[in-house]
């Protein structure tokens, strides 16, 4: 004789009762966290939220102070291009004061510059040597305002000591060296050491990155202290045609307009 199935067991969640009883469990356990950790937590949150809206409101603060800062730097430099540097002087100061590093670099390297057309070389030197001596300050600014000083120094400090500090760019091939060039190889000159200058001038003459006038003016000095300046053309012909043919579109769209 077959035996009869016994019912599935009945499940707790199945049953209304059991079911109200462990709602109110869960409800007075959650009205007890509430109780205990409800201030905290709204404490918390209103904590979060005003450090959100500080940070918020200090990067549009800082923003719009850049934007002003940038705005006090081109009006100098407008000043300064239409030969203007009274009108330059006060916004370059207000950069300096409170602008980023590199904000102030240019204003100082442009404030330097003012100080040397003015009569003022130990005023200006002082400006490039501190950006120089800034490492906030990006490194290609940092080594311009080596350069700049270095060339405002080249009459007054002895030739190894301009030969020291322009051996890092005569190195190698340094985006800096038709600069510092014309520098070291004067330095030379007045140190009585012809053939260094001769080899510098010369090789100065070769560089294709430098401005034309300036080739010329080595391929000059170099001729005339006893170097073989013949071949430089056949040297510096294929650099000529390859800048050409990279401006000629650029060229092409200036004749047009």
């Amino acid at each position: 004789m077959a035996e009869t199935p016994l019912p599935p067991a009945a499940r707790a969640d199945d049953d209304p009762f059991l079911r109200e009883v462990d709602e109110e469990y869960r409800r007075d356990v959650f009205q007890k966290f509430l109780r205990d950790w409800g201030r905290w937590l709204l404490l918390a949150v209103g904590v979060g939220l005003v450090a959100l809206a500080g940070v918020l409101f200090w990067r549009e603060q800082t923003a719009r102070s850049r934007e002003a800062v940038t705005e006090k730097l081109v009006s100098a430099f407008r000043a300064i291009e239409a030969g203007n540097s009274a009108a330059a002087d006060a916004p370059l100061a207000e950069v300096r004061a409170a602008g980023s590093p590199g904000q102030r670099a240019l204003a100082a390297v442009a404030e330097a510059g003012l100080a040397a057309l003015r009569s003022e070389p130990e005023k200006a030197i002082g400006l490039l040597q501190a950006v120089a001596a800034d490492a906030s300050v990006a490194q290609p600014l940092r080594d311009l305002a080596t350069v700049k000083a270095l060339r405002l120094q080249a009459d007054s400090l002895p030739p190894e000591d301009i030969l020291a500090r322009a051996r890092p760019w005569l190195e190698g091939d340094s985006p800096w060296f038709p600069a510092v060039a014309e520098i070291a190889a004067a330095a030379h000159l007045r140190a009585g050491r012809e053939a260094e200058a001769a080899a510098l001038f010369l090789r100065l003459a070769r560089t294709a990155e430098a401005p034309e006038t300036q080739r010329a003016r080595a391929e000059q000095m170099a001729a005339m202290l006893g170097e073989d300046t013949s071949a430089l053309a056949d040297d510096l012909a294929p650099a000529a045609r390859a800048d050409a043919r990279q401006g000629s579109p650029a060229s092409a769209e200036k004749a047009g307009e």
